[in-house]
């Protein structure tokens, strides 16, 4: 998918401010100027190949969110239902004082042949600007402290909806708040109404917490073992983003049956029901990229994972006496940070 395939088709933004009374609702469109349609297809972009992201689905004849889509496409008034949609989550979030007040952006758009709905919730942010005063003496420059300054171009959104409009398929980015005294997310559960999967950034980090606990109940933390399954993991990442859990437990538990089937019994109880999942983009392998070790001398190295297995580079020795060597090779510079 490229950024340049989307196309914003539509857009309109609600200001949905909880230390307001009620939200302030536009009656026209955002204009679509070049600077706008960008900020708003960059968070759309980043969003869409996001690894945070969670796929659902909307469905069920009482859910308010999808009979309001419904009567989108039947009468296609997006003013009316991006109103409607405002308030029913304005209500929602002066009910629950946790959930921080936004400008949210509705948007339309099509990439790639599909056309899509989007809710893009810009939660405040606080940061200094400059303000101008006319006082009796004249111009006076000053700085305040501004409380609804929207996230930047570059930043990622913390909550957004993008749903497509031909099968109600949701992609979705969402933060527990605190709901009923006890922390939720309240997107998926009260205002989408829906289930989501796990996001694939998710999956990675249970499969790469499961392996740590099985390293250390099996294997007593073996640092080898470790940097193993971290590689493993990295190289059975397909050219398409597929990652084969069962292949990787497979190449690095080996022979260990019992390892291999805690494993499985592990990431299937914390949500992970098949043996392959999806990963977009490649930046969220990067803690797998080195692994540190630190010895109980003292000792700290940080060593790339590619160099792991290249006896010409590196060499684990084991003595003996039980001790172990480290032996870094071929090494022409060696510079002090």
């Amino acid at each position: 998918m490229d950024e340049n395939s989307i196309r914003v088709t539509n857009a309109i933004i609600h200001i949905l401010d909880t230390n307001m009374d009620m939200p302030v609702l536009s009656n026209t469109l955002l204009g679509l100027s070049g600077e706008i349609r960008d900020f708003i297809k960059s968070h759309i972009y980043k969003t869409m190949t996001s690894d945070n992201c969670k796929n659902t689905m909307l469905e069920g004849e009482d859910n308010y969110c999808l009979n309001q889509l419904r009567t989108y496409l039947s009468d296609n008034d997006f003013v009316s239902v991006t109103k409607n949609l405002s308030t029913k989550l304005f209500d929602f979030m002066k009910q629950n004082i946790d959930i921080p007040a936004a400008d949210v952006v509705f948007a339309t758009f099509n990439c790639e042949g599909e056309s899509y709905f989007s809710i893009l919730k810009m939660n405040y942010k606080s940061s200094y600007i400059h303000f101008v005063e006319n006082t009796d003496t004249g111009i006076k420059n000053t700085i305040i402290k501004n409380q609804t300054i929207l996230p930047s171009e570059s930043q990622s959104l913390d909550e957004v909806i993008i749903i497509k409009l031909d099968d109600f398929s949701v992609k979705l980015i969402e933060k527990k708040y605190l709901i009923n005294d006890k922390k939720e997310y309240y997107l998926s559960q009260y205002f989408l109404k829906c289930e989501p999967e796990l996001s694939p950034k998710a999956k990675l980090d249970i499969v790469t917490k499961t392996a740590e606990q099985i390293n250390k109940k099996h294997y007593n933390n073996d640092v080898e073992k470790k940097m193993r399954f971290k590689k493993a993991l990295y190289d059975n990442c397909e050219a398409d983003g597929t990652v084969n859990v069962v292949r990787v437990i497979d190449e690095v538990f080996e022979n260990n049956i019992d390892a291999k089937n805690e494993f499985k019994e592990s990431i299937m109880k914390k949500g992970i029901d098949k043996k392959e999942f999806q990963i977009q983009n490649r930046n969220s392998f990067r803690k797998l990229e080195r692994q540190t070790i630190k010895t109980d001398t003292g000792i700290e190295i940080n060593i790339p994972l590619e160099q792991y297995e290249d006896r010409e580079r590196l060499e684990f020795i084991t003595n003996p006496d039980g001790t172990i060597s480290i032996l870094i090779k071929n090494v022409s510079k060696i510079v002090g940070r």
